[in-house]
């Protein structure tokens, strides 16, 4: 395709001082050649812009039948939007509505536009497609400027009728997109330039784009897009709040009702908080305590709403509900002045298990100063939640007594012991004193009474999971591993006020007996050997060589008591060469060598063979342990003397004189 253009070319041999028409003339050149893809008729061209220019075009085919002949099949003209220069396509072509297009040939049709007009010449230069385009992309909202100038309009002309083609403008493509049902796709066009709409208002589209929402049942999306979409219309928020009230959905758009920036009418505010106090006690509390302190001017009148809530519970008969007597309590905390005393007696007329968040309660006694209020009612204290009630018992012994919580915990003995038992893990210091002797005394007798529960004592704490080990210890038998300790033995190492005695009669007196911690008081009582009667009576063999090795300063005789008793129980015997070189060197020797003549004992060779082999590697370990400490000990040597042949920076002027 040759594109031709008009231009004015001076004539020949003319000249004369003025440059106007008589010097000039017009004439029509070849200014570009396009290589166009498809086969098609060009019926016209007109300049669209400085850089592209409109083409009416229609296509033309040859079908054939099936008797051989050949029909021309001709399909609907279309306005083509092209590069100036290189003929490319620029946008999608669009269909003309031109009715008996199928009869009409290239010559039907002619195109004119009033890009070239002198009377619309300036406004028409300086438009360009680019900011059309840049309309057409809500996303990038930056480039969407106002058009410059004024797009052209083309006027296409036919044999039975003339059509006019104007550009789509901002309200062509929302009103396009709300046809098609692309409700935010119109919004966003709309708003990325107001200044461009003419038909459409905004407002309209928000609502169509929100109602759309809510009829998908897309609420929380809606009740999200609301702050963005209304901003600061008091009567846009009143509107919705309303419209999702009326759905039953406004705890989806609770959170985003604004409180600042617009502060609408008390009236709203308090027709939501009535909505939910009626329907919702999830979101009465939670609206609560996300608009805070109704401040001044009000949001809302919490004297009216301490009403409602009141007369709420007269209706449910007086069968309070949980939500509703926190979110009095909050109210009472933000009254003018706060009124604390009735906000705690709130939570505490609850039962433990229903308040929702007790770290709230715990706060609001510890920041107040409310521990008087609390005093006689620690036992709903430690309903509410055990761990929060213990670190406030433990952190304020003086507001609330010793002895005044063991008043009221004694009946409960469990709940009894772990008050103790907190009392002795962190505050040993004040527990640890004459006058609460007596205490101690019971915390003993009731450690010997719950020791297969013990792990409950402090509920979270880090001493519950080692508890629990242990007792898996315990359960294997002393045969695992180590000797195992109870939190009775720590607590009667730490007393200053406990028999010891009485402890061992307490342990007796359990069924079955706690032999483990019979063990322990007889080892600190100094009863050595009933301690290790009791050992190997319960066949605890290896924490009895254990027992030896560490008590045998102060009982020398230990060993050849243990070794006795050996001899004369041959399946002790048997054990003791199982367990003895794990413990002791010289103890497999000595017990070797006071076996009876002609006693018969099952593989005493193998037993023999692993002594001797559990010795050598002893001793070997024993010689690298030596070979390393030798090595370590040059190590540290040289580097000692190396340091001291060093020289030292002396400061001269710290020298004396002379």
């Amino acid at each position: 395709v040759q594109l031709l253009e008009v231009c004015e070319v001076p004539r020949a041999g003319g000249g004369g001082g003025g440059g106007g028409s008589e010097g000039t003339r017009r004439c029509a050149q070849i200014s570009h050649v396009w290589h166009m893809e498809a086969d098609c008729y060009v019926c016209g061209i007109a300049s669209f812009d400085e850089d592209s220019v409109a083409v009416l075009t229609y296509v033309q085919e040859w079908v054939d039948e099936e008797d051989g002949a050949a029909t021309c099949s001709v399909a609907c003209p279309e306005i083509q939007i092209r590069d100036r220069l290189a003929g490319d396509l620029l946008h999608t072509p669009d269909f003309l509505p031109i009715e008996g297009y199928e009869h009409n040939d290239v010559g039907d049709y002619s195109m004119q536009t009033t890009y070239s007009l002198p009377a619309r010449l300036g406004a028409h230069r300086s438009w360009r497609r680019s900011d059309w385009v840049a309309q057409k992309a809500p996303a990038n909202v930056a480039s969407a400027a106002m058009m410059r100038g004024e797009p052209p309009m083309m006027y296409v002309v036919t044999p039975k009728e003339i059509i006019v083609v104007n550009v789509r403008d901002l309200d062509d493509q929302v009103t396009s997109a709300l046809q098609e049902h692309r409700f935010k796709d119109a919004l966003d066009i709309a708003r990325s330039n107001k200044r461009l709409l003419r038909h459409n208002q905004l407002p309209d589209l928000v609502h169509k784009y929100l109602e759309d929402l809510m009829h998908l049942g897309s609420y929380d999306r809606a009740a999200a897009e609301c702050p963005t979409l209304l901003e600061d219309d008091a009567t846009l928020w009143e509107f919705w709040i309303l419209r999702f009230m009326r759905d039953e959905q406004l705890q989806a758009l609770a959170r985003h009702i604004p409180v600042e920036k617009p502060r609408l009418a008390p009236g709203i505010y308090e027709l939501v908080l009535h909505h939910f106090l009626s329907s919702n006690p999830q979101a009465f509390l939670d609206t609560i305590k996300q608009w805070g302190n109704p401040g001044e001017p009000e949001l809302y009148s919490l004297t009216l709403l301490l009403e409602l809530i009141r007369n709420k519970n007269k209706e449910d008969h007086g069968r309070e509900q949980p939500l509703l007597v926190e979110a009095q309590a909050q109210l009472y905390v933000m009254a003018d002045p706060p009124e604390y005393e009735k906000a705690l007696a709130c939570y505490l007329c609850l039962e433990g298990a229903r308040v929702c968040d007790p770290q709230q309660v715990f706060d609001l006694i510890e920041h107040r100063k409310l521990h008087a209020s609390v005093r006689q009612r620690v036992l709903k204290l430690v309903q509410i939640s055990r761990r929060l009630a213990g670190e406030l018992l433990i952190k304020s012994t003086d507001q609330i007594p010793i002895s005044a919580v063991v008043d009221q915990l004694q009946s409960d003995s469990q709940l009894f012991l772990w008050y103790l038992d907190l009392l002795f893990t962190k505050q040993l210091e004040l527990y640890n004193q004459k006058q609460f002797a007596d205490y101690h005394r019971e915390q003993v007798r009731m450690y010997a009474r719950y020791s297969a529960t013990a792990p409950f004592l402090q509920e979270g704490s880090e001493a519950a999971a080692g508890r629990a080990a242990e007792g898996a210890a315990v359960a294997m038998g002393a045969r695992a591993g180590a000797a195992y300790e109870s939190q009775l033995i720590r607590f009667l190492r730490w007393s200053n006020h406990v028999d010891l005695q009485y402890s061992l009669a307490e342990c007796e007196k359990q069924q079955p007996p706690l032999y483990n911690d019979m063990v322990h008081i007889l080892g600190m009582t100094g009863e050595y050997r009933k301690a290790l009667d009791l050992l190997l009576k319960t066949g605890n063999l290896s924490w009895a060589i254990q027992f030896v090795e560490t008590h045998g300063k102060n009982e020398t005789t230990l060993w050849d008591y243990l070794i006795k008793a050996a001899l004369e129980d041959k399946l002790l015997l048997v054990d003791m060469l199982d367990y003895a070189q794990l413990y002791s060197i010289e103890l497999p020797s000595r017990l070797i060598k006071e076996i009876p003549d002609k006693m018969i004992i099952k593989d005493l060779k193998l037993k023999l063979i692993n002594i001797v082999e559990d010795y050598r590697f002893q001793e070997t370990l024993r010689a690298c342990c030596l070979d390393i400490q030798e090595t370590d000990f040059k190590a540290k040597k040289s580097a000692l003397f190396k340091m001291q042949r060093s020289g030292m920076r002396v400061d001269v002027s710290s020298l004396g004189p002379g």
